[in-house]
């Protein structure tokens, strides 16, 4: 078959799987254009020439589609804790549709099931393995008669194939369920091992104690320890009394043994490397009752390595013999991923790789989580000019054997009082059912690359080369099965599965690209500065030499620029802070023991297993609501969908919109488990977008379509050991964000139809400042001589729900999307994406089982926080049937105000409010069993605003001890200070506005700033970084509520001593605060920005015809008549006394409705001042700002 059609299936040229022996898809005219790359071609970049173009009926096509689409696909269908291979039905259709047998590599395997119910990889028979017998002599060298295993055919490759006669090992069927078994390395650092020793004392809570294998570095000891000699292990530990471990022990490095039946076999020692063959009459893996263990100090000689190259093949070990490689390598592997600079180390990488090929040991860190940063040695020097240079390295690893990786269950990186981190690894050892017929047939070891998990690193985008490629890509892309006979969820799957193959030897490309572009730039300067303009040749070299240094200067820049937080806080921090700690990975920060029934996790396995035991409860199936109170709440619901936005809604998707929905996302949006961002289908739109389009509008009709995600948790306030008080941040694929966001899209449009004002989040315009500043308005109201506007006192009840979003009974959600008459397209996609989802906890360096999400809102979904809001109005909606809640002027009854799951609820503190009470408790239970929420008491509370009359005082008492009966707290006289981070005001009439918030942020702020770095920052780079950084976190605080006369000063205190520095020079506040334009440094003006944030407010809602606008306007006017006696006109006349103390700081400080005049006092209100238009004509009631726009006398 010749190449002539136009069409191509592009395939990448050089696929490179980090552990495989690379395979290629050439362009050669015929069928064999399968070949076997040379490492000439391990990182050549694809380009648009070198593709495959072959006509569909071709055999090489279905070859093509064969090895590609599996092995690809693996990516996504693999699990690496049950070590099976499942593949998706649609592929068996593809394969029955085109009429060919279905392969033995596609067959698929029944996990075997432990007694505690996790799944486990199925046993097989062990392989026959010659034994070894124990050496009797103590020599560390063996015979020379033995042979060396052979040698890898690429020992300078940084990440060594894997042998495909090494089958995986399979667990051990006699060990115990549930069981583990972890090696640590630790580089002992000054002191050596002496120094170190408490923390591997049994005192110590650390992994340290627990590990069965400790391997040890710069162990600093004047003599070398035998096995099992105690006394002489007690002398170079100078203790008093025999520890309570073996150990094997060289001058530098060592490895200690706590388990008691492991024995050792045969060992070696070395001035920088120790080597233990252990052997247990009870097997920790059933392949082999061996285990072989190197503890490595990689030396900073080149030629030092060699004596570590030997020893490896010396020492040979029987076949199948796992081997576990511990090291402090003083190298990395990839400076892209292991160094904070993205430099390389004295020593290359391969005289490492080249000592350690002979193993056929992989990096099982880099291996399972291929692009997290995780240093384990950091170090701040400072320079001679009294700038900082700050370095980190993950110069300490675990390197195993391949067949060891179904077993591994975490990998975790701790900190020491070393200066060097410990590194851990856990195998999971669970009872397996053993029958060699019910297990599944071995995985190729080409596999083992497909399973890694992946993402695209932000940093490539910078490279002109990047996004050429990727448009090329699209022009190019055609599937190797004709697109008629698949469906578009087919379709898309095989599109998804070459853009992954196509992404992974690009991006490995091209950022070696910009790693020598990094490093050249230093050459790049000093060959541009030496050229000699006047030369002949210098018109002819100038472009290049600057084309050479811009590129430089740019991979440089934005090396910088992606450095731990990249444009976030922490990369303005010093890295020894305590703030700076605070930006470790949420998937890799270390969680303290937590608590579990019958005790405490402390291990990280037993951590991982007890988060994921949690989070499967907790997204286990539920029993389906009972009728009664389900149709009570469904038959309360107010706001429905009217025909025609039930037609428009209900429209195909169209490409516009998946173009809109990619243009308008977060363009540095978090990857899913996948690793592609959306840029990469914007940047694909050609080929990626009508498929995006296709399966949106097929998902319409409701069918199946898994979806994967990703889990890490985030602590919130509370007991850290309680799994309870994490928050779980889940985030599903790109593609999947963008088919929610079509139908989140579609559903803002129409969003006021659906959500009343009282439901202040996640629709345009709304803001959670509106649920604290109507708090605020009510509080002045009543502090103000009675009048009609004054609201009677009432009871705040704040609810808190366990895990809200988590807990959404599906049926309860489909239910009220029924009702509020969702349209049948968007009611199918939502169907489709909840169909099958599941997740896995990425905590503690590692990732747990899958969870099959059974109940909830898909978190990290655009449209699950309206989703939300949907399925908890129908409880407000039933409180506002019953008549629940407080009577106020110009807001009609308040039964509630919510932001998303913070929900306030609102009682009349009088015999009214005393006989709802039970109905209002029967309403919180039929909700919760309705839609499977479950309320925190605990978290909950309520406090009371006014001051009830005598007549009502007596029912008020009655309502607190009830309410204190059902288990809700009591906030005290003066209630909660903050609520969504807004301030409250106190419900003490004595002490209203007592700024308790303000003052707690402006001295955080404080302690914040002596966490920046200042040596080396000039004092506008400071100025810039508390805009951002630290004055950021306090807009927020004071976007409603009253503000003190001296809120400036406070402020300027608090981010004084960052921004002067050490500098003796005292900067004014006016220089600071001026423009850079009038030579200033542009420091936010703190008064400004709260007048900035009033007026915000005004804009937003004064002028609403709703009732929020309309009991705003009153407020305004009422505050302005009984605290200043005066109209609001004079905000129009803008002279005299009374404007003055409008404008004077005690009246921000006088409330929320004091802070609004103060704000309307201050600013232009676009009054137009040309005699042409009507003034006389206007009656006097409309001369109020918030009615000449009515009138046409506002510009």
């Amino acid at each position: 078959d010749h190449l002539d059609t136009p069409a191509a299936s592009f395939v990448p040229f050089s696929y490179n799987p980090p552990l495989a022996p690379q395979t290629s898809i050439g362009t050669a005219h015929n069928d064999t254009a399968i070949t076997t790359n040379n490492n000439k071609t391990q990182n050549s970049l694809p380009t648009t020439t070198q593709l495959v173009s072959l006509p569909r009926s071709s055999p090489s096509r279905l070859a093509l589609f064969i090895l590609i689409v599996p092995r690809a696909y693996h990516n996504a269908s693999i699990n690496l804790f049950t070590s099976r291979t499942t593949f998706p039905v649609w592929f068996a259709h593809v394969w029955i549709r085109l009429q060919l047998p279905l392969p033995r590599l596609l067959s698929i395997s029944t996990p075997c099931t432990s007694p505690s119910g996790r799944s486990s990889a199925p046993s097989a028979p062990p392989p026959s393995s010659s034994s070894l017998s124990p050496s009797n002599s103590q020599s560390s060298v063996p015979s020379s008669s033995s042979t060396p295993p052979p040698r890898s055919s690429s020992t300078s490759s940084a990440r060594p194939t894997v042998s495909p006669s090494a089958p995986p090992l399979r667990l051990n069927p006699t060990s115990s369920p549930s069981s583990s078994f972890s090696v640590v390395s630790l580089n002992c650092g000054a002191g050596g091992l002496r120094a170190r020793l408490f923390e591997i004392s049994r005192a110590s809570s650390h992994l340290l104690t627990t590990a069965n294998v400790i391997c040890l570095q710069e162990c600093h000891l004047s003599s070398t320890v035998a096995w099992n000699d105690s006394k002489a292990l007690q002398d170079a530990l100078r203790v008093s009394s025999a520890p309570p471990f073996r150990a094997l022990l060289g001058r530098d490095t060592g490895i200690i043994v706590r388990d008691p039946t492991l024995q050792l076999s045969r060992y070696g020692f070395g001035d920088r490397w120790t080597f233990a063959l252990l052997t247990s009459t009870d097997p920790v893996f059933a392949h082999s009752p061996h285990l072989a263990v190197w503890s490595i100090h990689g030396p900073f000689d080149p030629a030092a390595w060699t004596p570590i190259c030997d020893a490896i093949r010396r020492f040979s070990t029987p076949a199948n013999t796992p081997i576990i490689i511990a090291a402090d390598w003083n190298s990395v592997p990839d400076p892209l991923l292991d160094s904070l600079t993205g430099t390389p180390t004295r020593i290359p990488w391969c005289f490492p790789a080249a000592a350690i090929a002979p193993s056929e040991t992989v990096d099982l860190f880099r291996l399972l989580r291929p692009d997290d940063v995780s240093w384990t040695y950091a170090r701040t020097v400072t320079r001679a000019d009294g700038t900082s240079h700050t370095s980190a390295r993950r110069l300490d690893s675990i390197w195993g054997s391949p067949a060891l990786l179904p077993l591994v269950y975490s990998t975790t990186v701790l900190s020491t009082s070393s200066d060097h981190r410990a590194v851990g690894v856990s195998f999971l050892l669970t009872g397996c059912n053993t029958d060699p017929s019910q297990s599944s047939p071995p995985l190729e070891s080409h596999l083992y690359a497909s399973r890694r998990p992946w993402s695209l690193h932000p940093g490539l985008w910078d490279n002109p080369n990047f996004l050429p490629a990727l448009e090329a890509f699209a022009r190019c892309y055609n599937p190797p099965v004709d697109p008629s006979i698949l469906s578009p969820s087919t379709s898309w799957n095989l599109f998804h599965i070459s853009l992954l193959a196509f992404l992974q030897p690009l991006a490995r490309s091209i950022g070696q690209e910009q790693l020598a572009a990094r490093h050249d730039l230093v050459t790049a300067q000093r060959d541009l500065d030496q050229l000699n303009i006047r030369e002949p040749d210098a018109a002819r070299r100038l472009p290049s030499l600057l084309l050479r240094w811009r590129s430089a200067l740019g991979a440089t820049q934005s090396s910088e620029n992606l450095r731990p937080g990249g444009h976030t806080t922490a990369a303005a921090l010093r890295a020894g802070s305590w703030l700076f700690s605070t930006f470790a990975s949420a998937a890799s920060r270390s969680f303290p023991p937590l608590r579990v029934t019958g005790g405490f996790a402390r291990t990280s396995s037993a951590k991982l297993a007890a988060l994921s035991d949690f989070y499967s409860s907790l997204f286990s199936a539920r029993p389906a609501p009972s009728l009664p109170d389900s149709s009570l709440l469904l038959r309360s619901i107010q706001l429905r969908l009217d025909e025609p936005a039930t037609r428009a809604l209900n429209t195909p998707f169209s490409l516009e919109e998946v173009f809109h929905a990619l243009r308008s996302a977060n363009r540095h949006s978090s990857a899913g488990p996948d690793g592609i961002t959306y840029r990469v289908y914007l940047a694909t739109f050609s080929a990626a977008g009508p498929r995006l389009q296709d399966l949106a509008n097929f998902l319409g009709s409701s069918p199946i379509w898994p979806v994967s995600a990703r889990t890490i948790l985030l602590p919130k306030a509370g007991d850290p050991s309680d799994i309870a008080n994490y928050r779980p941040i889940t985030i599903t694929n790109a593609c999947v964000r963008v088919i929610s966001r079509l139908v989140s899209s579609r559903l803002l449009r129409f969003g006021s139809q659906l959500l009343p004002w009282t439901q202040a989040a996640f629709l345009p315009g709304r803001r959670s400042a509106l649920v604290a500043g109507v708090i605020h308005g009510l509080s002045d109201l009543l502090l103000l001589p009675p009048s009609p506007l004054t609201p009677p006192a009432f009871f705040i009840i704040s609810l808190d729900q366990r895990k809200a979003y988590d807990r959404v009974l599906r049926t309860w959600l489909f239910a009220v999307l029924r009702t509020v008459n969702f349209p049948p397209l968007l009611l199918g996609v939502l169907k489709a994406l909840y169909s099958q989802p599941s997740t896995r906890i990425s905590a503690l360096g590692s990732m747990g089982p899958v969870i099959d999400l059974l109940c909830g809102v898909l978190q990290g979904d655009p449209s699950s926080c309206f989703l939300y809001n949907l399925s908890l109005q129908p409880l407000f909606d039933l409180l506002l049937t019953l008549g629940i809640g407080v009577d106020i002027p110009h807001l009609g009854l308040l039964s509630a105000l919510a932001f998303a799951d913070d929900c306030l609820l609102f009682v009349e503190a009088s015999s009214r409010g005393l006989t709802q009470l039970a109905t209002l408790f029967s309403c919180l239970g039929s909700y919760s069993a309705a839609a499977g929420a479950a309320l925190n008491l605990g978290k909950s509370s309520f406090w009371l605003l006014g001051t009830p009359s005598a007549t009502n005082r007596p029912f008020a008492d009655q309502i607190s001890s009830a309410l204190s009966a059902y288990g809700l707290a009591h906030a005290g006289s003066a209630g909660p200070s903050s609520h969504l981070g807004h301030p409250l005001p106190s419900a003490d009439a004595s002490s209203p506005h007592p700024h308790t918030l303000l003052f707690s942020r402006l001295s955080s702020i404080k302690v914040r700033g002596a966490c920046f770095r200042t040596m080396g920052v000039d004092v506008l780079s400071r100025v810039t970084n508390t805009n951002k950084y630290l004055g950021a976190r306090l807009w927020h605080t004071i976007a409603v509520g009253p503000l003190p006369y001296s809120f400036a000063s406070l402020y300027f205190d608090a981010v004084n001593s960052y921004i002067q520095g050490a500098s003796s020079v005292l900067l004014s506040q006016s220089f600071l605060t001026r423009p850079i334009s009038h030579g200033g440094l542009n420091l936010i003006d703190p008064d400004a920005m709260a007048s900035a944030l009033s007026v915000s407010f005004l804009r937003r809602y004064l002028l609403e015809p709703d009732q929020i606008g309309g009991w705003l306007r009153a407020g305004l006017t009422t505050y302005l008549a009984y605290r200043h006696g005066v109209p609001p006109a004079v905000l129009l006349i803008r002279t005299g006394k009374a404007f003055g103390r409008l404008r004077h700081w005690s009246t921000r400080n006088d409330g929320f409705l004091g802070r609004l005049t103060h704000a309307l006092a201050h600013v232009d209100l676009g009054i137009h001042e040309s005699p042409q238009y009507p003034w006389a004509g206007v009656p006097s009631s409309n001369l109020t700002p918030w009615a000449l726009q009515r009138v046409g006398l506002l510009r």
